[in-house]
């Protein structure tokens, strides 16, 4: 039997599946994500296709209430990704990119794939990183963007992948405005090919204990015509080590909160039960 742990401490965000043609539905606090492009939608996610093809998460928007205000200050965003297919050239291809609502919608942070099977990412006055952590084509894997007041973590399947300090301004001058997943309406870049499901986000900071739970029993995308993919790949989907490693500053011994589906009580019982006997 499947046992499935949800972390539940600081979720404030959940996109599941289309709720309409436009929209990638949030769950918990109603701000859908608005998609445009060629994108279609299963029970857990969404599938991008072609340019321009993607979905901008309005989490801090101005004008609107801001139920999401603490982005500027702490996040941290989980979502589960399949890339099919390779770019077929050497552009990097954006998975997650946090915008500014400055007029010039400034990248904030960025994650990208490239074409030879590596993730880089991008920070405002900071220039590019290519990662030595890699991705392979249909393979589930974590992505988790962590934000704490200017500082930025990647963690690729529960590993940190990089690290890194804003040092610019940008933040006492302007607000974020969205989250981005995959191109920008009207953008024009390659064609491409990803889905996107199971996405999180969090009111406070994980650490990698919390993204090891979470990858436990992590269900793939479940396609309409009841294909999937097995939740074990997500375990292979990152090929190289990380470039860099979590300090022990970062290594939190927090609670962890967590709901499980599907648990029987007579699970339970015999667990408790083998603790217990365990005692003598």
């Amino acid at each position: 039997m499947c046992v499935r742990p949800i972390l539940t401490d600081g979720l404030v965000g959940y996109l599941s599946g289309l709720s309409t043609g436009s929209e990638w539905m949030d769950e918990y606090l109603c701000v859908n994500a608005t998609v445009h492009g060629t994108v279609r939608g299963f029970s857990n996610g969404v599938t991008f296709e072609g340019p321009g093809a993607g979905a901008g998460w309005p989490v801090a928007r101005s004008g609107q209430n801001q139920p999401y205000h603490f982005v500027h200050k702490t996040f941290t965003l989980v979502v589960m990704a399949v890339i099919h297919d390779r770019p077929k050239t050497r552009t990097p291809i954006p998975l997650i990119r946090v915008v500014m609502d400055d007029e010039d919608k400034t990248v904030l942070f960025g994650v990208f794939y490239t074409h030879d099977g590596r993730w880089m990412t991008v920070i405002h006055g900071g220039g590019r990183q290519i990662l030595s952590t890699g991705w392979d084509p249909e393979k589930p894997c974590q992505v988790v963007l962590r934000h704490d007041t200017g500082h930025w973590d990647l963690y690729i399947n529960a590993r940190v992948a990089y690290f890194g300090t804003y040092k610019g301004s940008l933040l006492q001058t302007n607000s974020i405005s969205h989250i981005q997943f995959h191109g920008e309406s009207g953008e024009v870049a390659e064609s491409s090919h990803l889905s996107l499901f199971n996405a999180r986000f969090y009111n406070r900071r994980l650490n990698s204990k919390h993204l090891r739970w979470l990858m436990v029993g992590e269900a793939g995308p479940k396609y309409d015509d009841g294909s999937s993919y097995s939740a074990s790949a997500s375990e292979e989907g990152s090929r190289g080590d990380s470039s860099n490693s979590e300090s022990s500053s970062q290594k939190e011994s927090e609670e962890v909160s967590f709901v499980h589906e599907n648990v029987s009580w007579v699970l339970l019982l015999l667990l408790g039960l083998w603790g217990f006997a365990a005692l003598y």
